[in-house]
């Protein structure tokens, strides 16, 4: 049996401690969002834990993908700093949103397409259905907003176009464009997904990590059902 060299051991420890924080710092910008909505402080911190713990991070780690788990934990702060820039449209909030972005967009760029497609739906979706009407408002929250893309782009710019002018050569254009290269399901296999966790450790450990995901459905409603009975 192979021993870990020193590099790797310091490899192991630097990704398991990077894992660790970015899932802490994700927590509290779900916080933070939370009590923008000016959630108690206990629902706050309840709806931290439950992203914190998501059953998806730890099939990220499992599965080696530890470029998703950093994406995650700042799409919380996107949502944060949206709201933040629709209260207040002004300049370091602006700032603060072309940042978040862009770190999304660093650690994993297919995260970073959906994000580009929901923030502009959640942020005027945000101002014409729950907002201030007045033009001069909604004329400012639109060019801070724009402000925010045009400095997006303009940081990303060198790796943005270079990924675009050879996208047809990287492995994620396979990913997205067949998609035999996700796992496909059944209804007895997300049926088993449900209940192995609780047969005992060689039923669990007969699930494909791929399918993972489907692991956190009881206890969510288990979790949903406890605060509503505590509340």
């Amino acid at each position: 049996q192979e021993t870990k060299t020193e590099t790797e051991r310091l490899g192991a420890s630097y990704i398991l401690i990077s894992s660790i924080l970015h899932t802490v710092f994700g927590g509290i910008g779900l916080y933070q969002v939370a009590t923008f909505f000016k959630f108690s402080k206990r629902s706050s911190l309840v709806a931290s834990l439950v992203y914190m713990l998501s059953p998806k991070f730890a099939g990220f780690t499992e599965a080696g993908h530890f470029g998703l788990i950093a994406a995650s934990a700042w799409i919380p702060w996107v949502l944060y700093f949206l709201l933040n820039l629709l209260k207040e449209p002004k300049f370091s909030n602006t700032l603060r949103l072309s940042v978040s972005w862009l770190a999304i967009y660093l650690t994993h760029p297919v995260i970073s397409i959906w994000i580009a497609l929901l923030s502009p739906i959640v942020y005027f979706s945000k101002i014409f259905f729950f907002g201030n009407h007045a033009f001069a408002k909604l004329v400012k929250q639109t060019l801070f907003f724009v402000l925010s893309v045009l400095f997006f782009l303009a940081i990303a710019a060198p790796s943005l176009f270079t990924q675009i002018e050879y996208r047809d050569e990287f492995t994620r254009d396979l990913l997205l464009s067949n998609r035999e290269v996700y796992p496909v399901w059944t209804y007895s296999q997300f049926a088993k997904s449900l209940i192995a966790p609780y047969l005992g450790s060689v039923f669990a450990n007969s699930l494909d990590s791929e399918k993972w995901i489907a692991l956190g459905l009881i206890p969510s409603i288990l979790v949903a059902a406890g605060f509503a009975f505590l509340t």
